[in-house]
């Protein structure tokens, strides 16, 4: 089965400050017991260093396939965000909202989680159990079953008029074609200084074009409604299309050189 896969560990993340890095005054041992279908109880003694940490994820945006060395507690502190555990085969999506609060049990648990919302998601993470001025997150690889069905890879910037356009590059892994639709948003942001009309074109590795749209309506669009995600606006631009393997790129421009910022995205249909 094809995959979608993106080069860097992370993208979309508008900051991830530190509060606070400390060690326990006095020999702690942690112990978290979660229940969800059955009991789990993540238990660490002598935890190293405890850290606080705010997390900014842009809509669109992904923390990437990664794991940390103890366990977690994270809290939604606003926005919508979408988990996915790499041991789940059917690649179920777990939902946390603002308000809700979760434990990863860490101790190199794989998992991502992404911003499928319209807003920033804003978190706030204390890691358990880290290492003496060592790393709390630890990338990891794309772990293949759920993970080969990532729901969202997406790219927000500024186009400008020109050559200076917005592009976001997607590979597609595996040894049957697999089918996409990549979406180009501007009018529905919830920002200032969207653009206002984007047009979106997919290219090959080669650099040669293979589709081009303007108002997703104008082509392909019961295609486009079939997917269950056209975009909201009429004026936004999507692209379905049965790829065979490789590397390819979707570059976003303002129509009659128009700026502002835009989304452009990729959704594996498969």
């Amino acid at each position: 089965m094809p995959t979608l896969a993106v080069a860097t560990p992370s993208s979309g993340i508008k900051s991830g400050t530190v509060f606070a890095r400390a060690t326990f005054a006095d020999p702690t041992d942690v112990e978290l017991a979660v229940t969800q279908g059955e009991k789990k109880v993540v238990a660490v003694t002598d935890a190293r260093e405890t850290v606080t940490q705010e997390i900014v994820i842009a809509p669109g945006g992904t923390t990437g396939w990664h794991s940390h060395p103890g366990p977690v507690v994270v809290l939604i502190k606003s926005g919508q965000m979408s988990f996915y555990d790499s041991e789940d085969p059917t690649c179920s999506v777990r939902t946390y909202s603002t308000g809700q609060s979760f434990v990863d049990r860490g101790q190199g648990h794989v998992h991502i989680a992404n911003n499928e919302g319209s807003v920033d998601l804003v978190l706030w993470a204390t890691y358990f159990d880290v290492p003496a001025g060592g790393a709390f997150r630890i990338d990891a690889p794309n772990p293949g079953g759920c993970g080969a069905q990532p729901a969202n890879i997406s790219t927000r910037g500024v186009v400008q008029s020109g050559d200076d356009v917005l592009i976001g590059g997607f590979i597609l892994r595996g040894a049957n074609e697999g089918r996409v639709i990549v979406r180009a948003i501007g009018p529905s942001l919830p920002v200032a200084g969207k653009l206002e009309d984007p047009s979106l074109e997919l290219f090959d590795r080669n650099g040669t074009s293979i589709a081009l749209n303007n108002n997703w309506r104008d082509t392909q669009p019961d295609d486009i409604t079939a997917t269950g995600i056209p975009p909201t606006d009429e004026r936004e631009s999507a692209i379905v299309r049965t790829l065979a393997p490789g590397a390819y790129t979707a570059v976003v421009r303002g129509v009659n050189q128009t700026t502002g910022v835009a989304l452009v995205e990729v959704y594996s249909l498969q």
